[in-house]
């Protein structure tokens, strides 16, 4: 799974990205085998939200 959030940070905006990487147990509950979390800085020009929006994606393994 990807989760991508905007937030601003000191005055400027940036992506958050975090990914999931799991598997699906029998029981249908989430093992979770690793995280990886990134901050992309976004351009000056790039508006700025006004309020904090998350995006999920929902990508297959």
């Amino acid at each position: 799974m990807i989760e991508r959030e905007t937030v601003l940070q000191s005055g400027r905006a940036v992506l958050h990205e975090r990914k999931y990487h799991g598997v699906l147990r029998e029981d249908g509950r989430f093992r979770l085998l690793a995280y990886c979390g990134k901050w992309f800085p976004l351009p000056k020009g790039a508006a700025e939200p006004s309020e904090n929006v998350k995006h999920k994606e929902e990508k297959a393994a």
